[in-house]
């Protein structure tokens, strides 16, 4: 956004230093100017996703989830198995003697 707003102010001088044509300037300047618009509304999309809450799974999918991980601790492979428990486990820390 900074450079097509830098670019946008580096137009309008060269407008003003008669350096550039109106028409060709103000062309440029619509292009610009729809892009920072989209660019912005980009953003503020993205502002608001990082600061909206993910909603909780419904009880109905974590019933499934609960059923599905516990036939696997009980008929799945070994790696089947050490799966499910790593993602539930993050961190084992030993204190003391092992």
């Amino acid at each position: 956004m900074q450079a097509t707003e830098a670019a946008i102010g580096r137009y309008r001088t060269a407008f003003e230093n008669g350096t550039i044509d109106d028409r060709t300037c103000g062309e440029r300047i619509r292009d610009l100017t729809a892009r920072l618009t989209q660019l912005t509304a980009r953003r503020d999309d993205l502002t608001d996703l990082l600061n909206s809450r993910p909603q909780p799974p419904s009880l109905a999918t974590l019933d499934r989830l609960r059923s599905d991980q516990g036939r696997v601790l009980d008929r799945g492979t070994p790696g089947q198995r050490k799966a499910v428990i790593e993602s539930h486990v993050a961190e084992i820390e030993t204190r003391g003697r092992c």
